[in-house]
């Protein structure tokens, strides 16, 4: 009878963003310090994605600083400045603070638009007055611009767009 090998279960991992998810955020960037607490059950949060996933806390705010002050509700934390010696993070336990977009099963963020079609897209970004509706056709319509021969360009190509006017 041959050994079967052990299975191995694979870590997932979730990424959370730090400003207006994690930390209140209430004057917008400001200063760039930290000024609020965390916003309201955000700690619990972390900590029950903490006890299932790896879990990961993006920021353009100093890695270190958001570190330390995560640190004071009691996260063991990593952080990674904008060059992190792996491409992955798959610890669980400690709250890895970085700068960069790694890979995760899922992202939560204050800011996003799920993808799902570009016609979707366009028209949640329109609901949030971000860009005005496109036309009448569907959204994922590109806009033809003009050739390079009506452009008085030399090259072959030719290029489009998307109305992004607001």
């Amino acid at each position: 009878m041959t050994e079967q090998p052990a299975e191995t279960t694979q870590v997932r991992t979730v990424a959370v963003d730090f400003d207006g998810v994690v930390h209140g955020y209430s004057k917008g960037w400001h200063d760039g310090t930290i000024y609020d607490g965390p916003k309201q059950g955000a700690i619990e949060a972390l900590r029950v994605l903490m006890g299932r996933f790896a879990v990961f806390i993006h920021t353009t705010r100093d890695v270190y600083d958001v570190a330390l002050w995560l640190g004071r509700y009691g996260f063991e934390c990593e952080a990674w400045p904008a060059l992190p010696p792996a491409e992955f993070w798959n610890t669980q336990g400690v709250l890895l603070v970085t700068s960069r977009k790694l890979p995760a099963v899922a992202y939560i963020d204050d800011r996003a638009v799920r993808f799902r079609n570009w016609t979707q897209t366009f028209g949640e970004l329109a609901e949030l007055g971000l860009m005005a509706p496109v036309g009448a056709g569907s959204a994922a319509e590109p806009q033809s611009q003009p050739s390079a021969q009506q452009r008085g360009v030399s090259s072959s190509s030719s290029s489009t767009s998307w109305n992004t006017d607001a």
